[in-house]
């Protein structure tokens, strides 16, 4: 008979948070919501990139996106800030995604994913809160 081996999960970075979806434990990204909301970006789903780095808006492609609220004067990361939360939280702008599980892009999400991430987002999002 083998020795039982212990595992333990590695340590959470950044933003990083273990859930179930769809009835499996995944490694993502734990919304932010700031404690005024002021408006919320929501995307498809996280990429692997943002979810190993522990935090939002880590691709290229995210970059972009996220370079277009900077512009805008919505949110102002600090010089050389290349992480965009504490920016966003200051701002009133929350951060989520509709299907919580990464992938190399929004392509990889069947569309069936999607609406049961948009209902399940909807039904326990702080936005309900925010609705009158």
């Amino acid at each position: 008979m083998g020795a039982l081996v212990s595992f333990e999960a590695p340590a959470l970075i950044g933003y990083q948070e273990r859930i179930q979806w769809l009835g499996r434990e995944i490694l993502t990204l734990a919304e932010v919501w700031p404690t005024r909301v002021r408006a919320v970006v929501v995307g498809i789903n996280p990429s692997q990139v943002s979810v190993d780095a522990g935090h939002y808006y880590q691709g290229d492609g995210a970059r972009r996106q996220i370079t277009r609220l900077i512009r805008a004067g919505v949110l102002t990361p600090r010089s050389g800030e290349l992480v965009y939360e504490r920016a966003a939280l200051e701002a009133g702008v929350g951060l989520a995604d509709l299907v919580r599980r990464p992938t190399p892009g929004e392509k990889s999400v069947p569309a069936a994913e999607r609406t049961y991430g948009r209902t399940l987002f909807e039904a326990t999002s702080r936005l309900g809160m925010c609705r009158s």
